[in-house]
């Protein structure tokens, strides 16, 4: 007969075992690239996947095709930034100033884009499914299927 009263410390432990590679993997991004984009404000193609980029300055930064899925990027300056082809699934862009950014055929599934700043951004073949841009500015701002909105805040 089973003692129920273990049942939920012997699910805790095969919930922790199991969430053991998730876990870990949370916070894995490439510490090389992660410095390169540091020290030279580029990095094409490179993992980047839950990296911690709050509030920094990464105007002009080349991250095309970076794999930027859940990075935090809340409040940072993205303005002129090269992120055409990057993976932004379900990443953090609250606040972010991405002013005259290229996002063209960027992934933004489940991307938090509240309150930030879209003027000038080119979002021609992007994926938006999910995206929350509440309050969100848009002016002049390219969107996927290639027609201008010039809604302002939305």
């Amino acid at each position: 007969m089973m003692d129920y009263c273990k049942l939920p410390s012997y699910l805790a432990k095969i919930f922790c075992i199991l969430a053991l590679p998730v876990a870990t993997n949370v916070s894995a991004y490439d510490e090389t690239d992660f410095l390169r984009v540091k020290r030279l404000n580029r990095c094409q193609n490179c993992s980047l996947s839950y990296v911690d980029f709050e509030d920094a300055n990464l105007s002009g930064a080349d991250l095309s095709g970076a794999k930027l899925t859940g990075a935090d990027l809340t409040g940072a300056n993205l303005s002129f930034a090269n992120l055409t082809g990057a993976d932004l699934t379900v990443a953090s862009l609250f606040d972010a100033d991405l002013t005259g950014a290229n996002l063209s055929f960027a992934n933004l599934t489940g991307a938090d884009l509240t309150t930030a700043n879209l003027s000038d951004v080119d979002l021609t073949g992007a994926n938006l499914t999910g995206a929350d841009h509440y309050a969100a500015t848009f002016c002049h701002t390219k969107m996927p299927s290639g027609e201008l909105n010039n809604d302002g805040s939305q």
